[in-house]
């Protein structure tokens, strides 16, 4: 009863029907009489939704003529296509990314520039982003801390569920434990590209050396940006990583700007974009492995619902030494 006073319905069906069968005859006349009304509430219950739905739907067939709608089309025919000769469906279709590994392939091939449109790149980090949000939902979840399971005779009513720890086809995102990302940084990684949140607009950096070393030992990193002459950008500091969100913070010990370009960006300010934008920000890491890492921004509290934000997502490729 207990069960059934805080709503865990499931628990209490299963005791009324073990003490159902018990020899004391009070208890086993009070069970089976505790069960029929729980049963009848739940039957109630759902007879009480069925009719509500029903009677909603009714009201709308009424109210906007639906049930007749078929009188006015007797000599009509409805000849929907699809011009598949048009550029911008063809667009579409051609961009449309199906899984996770097909998106990864995707970044790799995007290595220089032309090879994959920008369109089907940011179709590409777009898939990636929704599954590791899924999967962060889901991880968030299930840490939410459970009602204690509910024991008769020294077992648990309720079978566990089973554990995520499945095994994972290979066209599925496999979301890494911030330990796991830690231990991936280790490294030299160059900067690809930077895409935006929505739309077509990338950035490529494969001709030039814009990279980042990640020590994870000491949690420190060190980036250049050098460019012609006319521009270095060198930074060093601290890192680290929140556990549960994936995000990467980045304490700035010292930067250096040298060349025309370096002191343009010392008096405009503007050091939030580009290179310096990608790496002095927060970042949250959405993929790392063997060969790439997948970042995206972390906008302010003004910017979390826009999706115009330049420069979202960024594609490093790691450099062997």
């Amino acid at each position: 009863m207990a069960y059934e006073a805080v709503g865990r319905t499931e628990e209490a069906c299963q005791v009324y029907t073990t003490l159902s069968d018990c020899r004391m005859e009070d208890v086993k006349y009070n069970a089976k009489r505790l069960l029929y009304g729980l049963q009848a509430m739940e039957m109630m219950r759902s007879v009480s939704s069925d009719f509500s739905r029903k009677k909603t739907k009714n009201a709308f067939i009424d109210a906007t003529g639906l049930a007749n709608i078929a009188s006015n089309f007797d000599d009509v025919y409805q000849t929907a296509y699809v011009d598949l000769d048009n550029g911008y469906y063809k667009k579409l279709t051609e961009s449309v990314v199906r899984s996770s590994r097909e998106a990864r392939q995707i970044l790799i091939q995007s290595s220089v520039k032309g090879k994959i449109t920008r369109t089907r790149i940011v179709q590409a980090l777009r898939f990636l982003s929704r599954q590791f949000d899924d999967l962060l939902r889901m991880e968030l979840t299930s840490s939410i801390k459970k009602e204690p399971t509910a024991y008769l005779n020294g077992k648990p009513i309720i079978k566990e569920s089973s554990s995520s720890n499945d095994v994972i086809s290979l066209s599925d995102f496999n979301l890494l434990s911030a330990d796991e990302m830690i231990e991936n940084l280790e490294g030299e990684w160059r900067l690809q590209l930077l895409a935006d949140k929505q739309g077509d607009g990338v950035s490529y950096f494969n001709t030039s050396a814009a990279t980042q070393i990640f020590s994870t030992n000491d949690m420190t990193f060190s980036a250049s940006y050098p460019e012609n002459g006319l521009f270095d950008f060198i930074c060093s500091g601290k890192i680290d990583m929140e556990d549960t969100k994936r995000i990467l913070s980045k304490k700035v010990i010292e930067t250096s700007n040298s060349g025309v370009r370096g002191f343009v960006s010392l008096i405009s300010g503007k050091r939030d974009s580009g290179f310096s934008g990608s790496v002095s920000r927060q970042q949250q890491i959405i993929s790392v492995d063997s060969l790439l890492m997948i970042t995206r921004g972390v906008p302010g509290p003004s910017r979390e619902k826009s999706n115009t934000e330049k420069e979202y997502f960024a594609v490093w490729r790691r450099i062997d030494t």
